[in-house]
């Protein structure tokens, strides 16, 4: 998926999400048709419990899966700015009671990425404007 930019939801890569796609357990996949009559299938996100019922254990979960990822399709300087990002959420003293905001900041950064993928910069103007 993430070759293909499209975007992955972190519900997907919790311990139980990645067991039924391992185990291709009661998936549906729907069908992305091209211009010329070619697609490709993606897999089916209503199969999976909603993306707001995400709690924080889970979300810390599919986060180092996601990091995972990252080392595999980025190159290492942006692998690197992303487990900064991860840092700035783990040494937030309030990241409890930010975590829907957390989740949708993150959520925000990880769609872009994969469409352009780019140095995450925590102290930057953008970032902080953006979590807000």
């Amino acid at each position: 998926m993430a070759f293909n930019k499209l975007f992955i939801s972190l519900f997907l890569l919790t311990a139980a999400s990645m067991n039924c796609i391992r185990y291709n357990h009661n998936l549906k996949y729907h069908k992305i048709v091209f211009s010329n009559g070619a697609g490709k299938y993606l897999l089916d996100e209503s199969s999976f419990p909603d993306k707001l019922s995400l709690t924080e254990p889970e979300f810390w979960q599919a986060y180092r899966n996601w990091l995972l990822i990252i080392n595999v399709i980025a190159d290492s300087w942006v692998a690197a700015s992303w487990k900064v990002h991860h840092s700035q959420m783990m040494t937030d003293m309030s990241f409890s009671i930010w975590f829907h905001a957390w989740c949708k900041h993150d959520r925000l950064l990880s769609s872009q990425f994969v469409l352009t993928p780019f140095v995450m910069l925590p102290d930057s103007m953008e970032y902080c404007t953006q979590f807000k």
